[in-house]
Parts: C-alpha cells; sequence; structure tokens
C-alpha cells in the first residue's frame, strides 16, 4: 500500500470497509488522559483500547504506570494481547532508571514463562540502572525461558564486550550440566547475544577462548539443529564472516588467536559451498517460511528500475541445475508485468533450488494472512509439492478495477503483522497458538528458523479488526492513499498496523526462537520498519527500486 507520512508523525489510520480516519494524539494533564482512557477501555476496538492506554502513558506520570500494571494483571481479551501492549507502552513511556523499582515489583509478581516478554523488558531497565537482577535470575532454579531472558537483559548493563568476572559466569553456567536439552540452548544462545553487535576486531583471547567454548555446544549431540543453526548464524555475525556451516571444529580454528592460513583457505572453500535462497540472499536455513504480500497494491506495474533490478536478482543456475531443472529455474520475464508477478516467479525459482534436507511453507498476506493449501505446515520439497505450489500459484488473478484500485484487486489491505505471526506459528506438524508460540519452546525444532518476507507497502491491516464508532469526521482508504468526510461506524483495524507496535511484537516472538528474517521490499514499501524487521531477524534488507 502507499506510505502514510502520517504515521511517521504518530498518527494511526482507521478503516470501515476501505475507509479511515486519521488523528494524532494530543498532549494532556493526566487527569484528562485517564477521562480518556476510561472511556476508550470501555471501547469493542482493540485500537481504541489502545488509543486510551497510550493517552495515559504519553503522560509519563508514574500513575499511569501503575494503570498498566493493573491492566496487565486483569487484562480483557484478547489477554495475552493486552498484556503485550501494555508491556510495550510502558517500556516505551517508562524505560529510565527512576522507573526500576516499579518494573522489578511488576514482574515479581507475575512469573511465568507467559511473562517472559514483561520480564525481558524490565530486566533491561534494571540492567540500565546499574542492577545485577539479571545475575540472580539467571543463576536461579527459575524456568529456563526467564533465566534465558534474563541473561540476553544483561547485554543493557554495561557497554561494548563482557568483562572478566562476567566471562566466569558464562563458563560456570556452561559447566553447569542441571540445565539441558531446550533449557540449555536458550542459555547458551542468550550468552552469545552479549558478543553481538561487537567489533570482531575488539575480541580478546579471553573472549575468543569463551566462543571457541561455545561453539564446542555444535558438537553436542544434545544440541537441536534449530540451535547449532543458531549458534553458527550468531557466530558468524560477532566475528564478521560468513555463515560456513555447523561444523563445531572449524569454528573453533576461526575462533583461535591466531587464525591459521590452512584454516583462512579453508573459510574460503565453505564459503563457496552452494547455498540456497531468495531475490539473491542466500541463507542455511533448514526451515523456510516465505511470507509474500499480496495486497491489491501488488498489482501494480514494475517501473522500469524495479525490473531492471530484478532481473539482475536472479540466481544463476549451476550446469547440473541447468540440466535438470531448467524449466523451474529459468524465468521468462516477458510473462512478468506486476509486483506480485516477479514475487511468484522469483519464489517459483528459489523453491526449485531448495535442498532435499530443507522443509518450507509459504505464507500469502492481504486482508488475511493464509498458508498456500500445498503447504498447511512445513513440508519437504517433493517434486509433487512443488508442482501443487506452482499451480496454486499460478492460478491467481487479478480481480476486477475498483474505486482506488486502478490495477485490479487481489486479496485487499497489508496485513503484514497477521503474515509474520502465522509463520512463527507454522511447524513441521500442527500450527502452534499464537499466544503460546514465541515461548513453546518444546517445539522450538519443528519450527520455522528461517524468514523471506516481501512487501512492497506500510501495514494498513491486522487480525484485530472490530466495527466501532467513529471519533472524528474523516475517512479514506490507506491502500489507495485518499480520504473523504464520513461520520458513521468504522471498521477500525488493530494496533499492529501500526509500524512501532509491529515492529515491537516482532521483537517478541522472535525473542527466544531467533529466525533469521529477510526482507525484500518493493515499491513504496516502509523502508524504516523493514530495515528494523531485518534487524531484529539479523537478517538481510534488499530494497528493489529505490
Amino acid at each position: 500500500m502507499r506510505k502514510l507520512d502520517s504515521w511517521r508523525r504518530g498518527a494511526a489510520s482507521l478503516l470501515a470497509g476501505g475507509v479511515f480516519v486519521a488523528f494524532a494524539a494530543a498532549q494532556s494533564t493526566f487527569e484528562d488522559a485517564v477521562a480518556k482512557y476510561r472511556e476508550r477501555i470501555q471501547r469493542p476496538s482493540l485500537w481504541k483500547r489502545t488509543e486510551g492506554r497510550r493517552a495515559i502513558a504519553e503522560t509519563k506520570d508514574s500513575r499511569a504506570l501503575a494503570l498498566l500494571v493493573a491492566d496487565y494483571a486483569k487484562p480483557e481479551p484478547p489477554r495475552e494481547v493486552v498484556r503485550w501492549l501494555c508491556v510495550h507502552l510502558a517500556l516505551e513511556f517508562f524505560r529510565s532508571y527512576e522507573h526500576a523499582d516499579a518494573w522489578t515489583a511488576w514482574r515479581t509478581a507475575q512469573a511465568k514463562p507467559a511473562d517472559a516478554w514483561l520480564w525481558r523488558a524490565a530486566l533491561g531497565v534494571e540492567a540500565r540502572a546499574g542492577s545485577d537482577s539479571w545475575i540472580e535470575v539467571a543463576e536461579s532454579r527459575m524456568p529456563a525461558v526467564l533465566r534465558a531472558v534474563a541473561i540476553a537483559a544483561g547485554v543493557e548493563s554495561y557497554d561494548g564486550l563482557p568483562d572478566s568476572e562476567t566471562l566466569e559466569r558464562f563458563a560456570g553456567w556452561l559447566r553447569d550440566k542441571r540445565t539441558y536439552g531446550v533449557d540449555r540452548e536458550m542459555l547458551v544462545e542468550s550468552m552469545l547475544a552479549h558478543f553481538d553487535r561487537r567489533a570482531a576486531s575488539l575480541l580478546e583471547p579471553e573472549h575468543l577462548a569463551m566462543l571457541r567454548d561455545i561453539a564446542g555446544e555444535l558438537g553436542n549431540r544434545q544440541c537441536s539443529e534449530r540451535s547449532k543453526l543458531v549458534i553458527a548464524r550468531l557466530l558468524a555475525r560477532i566475528t564478521g564472516r560468513e555463515n560456513i556451516g555447523i561444523d563445531p571444529e572449524a569454528w573453533r580454528a576461526l575462533l583461535a588467536d591466531e587464525v591459521a592460513e590452512a584454516v583462512e583457505v579453508d573459510y574460503v572453500r565453505r564459503r563457496a559451498a552452494r547455498v540456497s535462497g531468495f531475490f539473491g540472499i542466500p541463507d542455511r536455513g533448514r526451515h523456510v517460511v516465505y511470507v509474500i504480500d499480496a495486497s491489491d497494491s501488488m498489482l501494480a506495474p514494475l517501473t522500469a528500475a524495479e525490473r531492471g533490478q530484478l532481473t539482475g536478482v536472479e540466481e544463476k543456475p549451476s550446469d547440473a541445475d541447468r540440466a535438470s531443472n531448467a524449466a523451474a529455474n529459468a524465468i521468462d520475464w516477458s510473462r512478468v508485468s506486476t509486483r506480485f508477478d516477479a514475487a511468484r516467479e522469483l519464489l517459483i525459482s528459489s523453491l526449485s533450488r531448495l535442498d532435499r534436507n530443507q522443509k518450507f511453507a509459504v505464507l500469502l498476506f492481504g486482508t488475511k494472512a493464509e498458508p498456500l493449501a500445498a503447504t498447511p505446515k512445513l513440508v519437504e520439497p517433493k517434486d509433487k509439492v512443488l508442482e501443487r505450489v506452482r499451480e496454486e500459484l499460478s492460478a491467481i488473478r487479478p480481480g476486477p478495477v475498483a474505486e482506488g484500485r486502478p490495477h485490479g484487486t487481489l486479496r485487499g489491505e497489508t496485513n503484514l503483522h497477521g503474515g509474520i505471526s502465522r509463520a512463527f506459528e507454522l511447524t513441521t506438524k500442527r500450527a502452534l497458538d499464537r499466544e503460546q508460540a514465541f515461548i513453546a519452546v518444546k517445539s522450538f525444532d519443528d519450527a520455522c528458523d528461517t524468514i523471506y518476507l516481501l512487501s512492497d507497502g506500510a501495514p494498513s491491516w491486522d487480525d484485530f479488526d472490530c466495527v466501532d464508532s467513529n471519533d472524528g469526521k474523516w475517512a479514506g482508504d490507506p491502500e489507495a492513499g485518499t480520504r473523504y468526510e464520513h461520520t458513521g461506524p468504522l471498521h477500525y483495524y488493530g494496533p499492529f498496523a501500526w509500524p512501532p507496535y509491529l515492529a515491537s511484537d516482532v521483537r517478541r516472538m522472535n525473542m527466544l526462537r531467533r529466525c533469521a528474517i529477510h526482507v525484500i521490499g518493493i515499491g513504496e514499501a516502509d523502508e524504516r520498519l523493514l530495515e528494523e524487521l531485518a534487524e531484529i531477524g539479523h537478517g538481510r534488507l534488499l530494497m528493489i527500486g529505490k
């Protein structure tokens, strides 16, 4: 959809069968904000209720934090979603050190695995305030989910790399055999977060020694394939190298105090290994979900610049691939005229290059987000499955031209949040419950570990829409960017159509899962949002046509 500049200024758009009303939050006294909160909290739409909570949070009055804490304890439906939003608002407006005690009291009163997002936020605030509470939690016998987020929150307690005392703690936690399986994996992955985004040139011998010990987990038979993939990705990110796979000895050699010339030669050889990908972005993921925008705006014709860049993105298959999969790998660009055409053809080409030990699913999102019928779960790329996917994608045709839809209709609005959420729910078995997917640790190894997201716009919808009364007089169509006067009831979208809430929630989803999220933006895509999503997933961002 068209990117609306008003969203950058903190406004939102409210839809009713394709209509919206834009508003900007006004500064007010706490009493005025509470009055607005009391009125909005009774409204049927989650957007309006969130607007009321935001009104009190924006005052930055400590009494507002107390109200958010109370709402978290007794949320209305959808209960877990309301809790996540309360944490987001509190973290946005009450993250400074003077609120640390309130955060401590809040999390200690809510100490179940489902409260992991609250604990990550609270312990981060406490760490920035100089508290060692993250260490106390990490060394406790609390649920491993809470211990893992505590270790991750410890990153915020200092600048630079871990000191000797912290490294000694890590060594002790690695030696502790009482924690094993996925619980141990979460702790180890959180330790690696302490080295993330630091300059590789600043790694001292003591840091390299710790990283070598952690790389040894790649040879642990109890370590899941998912966690090995995560560890290898993080080691690549920390060292500034490319991911060479899950060979523990190869990584330990690269983490030596002085890397031997033979090791560098081996690294170059491993880098050259063929790795499948999408839009020229390679990844070694085992369980890959392609999340493809099928909103109406994807029917826009490709510009000359977009077409020129896209024809260079197509990956060139090897001679062996060309001989055995010529039809699948070749793209007839004369058949490609729209953004969706390009996404479809490049997706089909990408799927043909998946390895047989990989599994995949394809999700399309418009107003709703749904997997293809051929991939209701993560499936093997067998020939029959790939043929069904090709047939299903090829059968998608534009609907008629409508007002604000000069190129026709596809699947409606841009429910970006719904698409990403569904990706995190998919596994090789049955789908996970949305509210539990981010802490369903026993299913992590069966779930997706890699997401390719393609979109041409800013979000305009989510899964929490509701009809409610109109507080203003303006309405319009955010997909088309038009507006006009309207005073009747509105079909409001939910809060995750607003980029800040969406990005925050994806951060929650990926807090423990640590999926790679690679993002392809095309046309008027919201580059700032897509860049943040790629950062959350430690992935790559590719902008087409910019």
